[in-house]
């Protein structure tokens, strides 16, 4: 899977989208070479999921290198991070 800093798929959004959407090929979106993000084209999405938000957390373990995580966990992470963000 292509991996891409978030600053290259900035300067160069739209060929990034187009190239997921079409080329049903997702990609990560890296800061500082650690992954970030996946971004998937809408059609294999709804595909992956049917959706769903409780069938996003089922993808993680879709992907080589991406850990299975809980839809109750990911609630946790979730409210942590925005916890810390709020302090800032």
């Amino acid at each position: 899977m292509e991996r891409i800093s978030i600053v290259d798929a900035k300067r160069d959004l739209s060929r990034v989208v187009n190239k997921v959407a079409f080329g049903h090929e997702p990609i990560i979106l890296t800061s500082r070479g650690r992954p970030k993000a996946v971004l998937v084209g809408h059609e294999d999405f709804i595909r992956l999921t049917g959706g769903s938000p409780e069938n996003i957390i089922r993808l993680g373990g879709r992907w080589e290198g991406t850990p299975e995580v809980s839809y109750q966990d990911l609630r946790s992470i979730r409210a942590r991070v925005w916890s810390k963000l709020a302090k800032r």
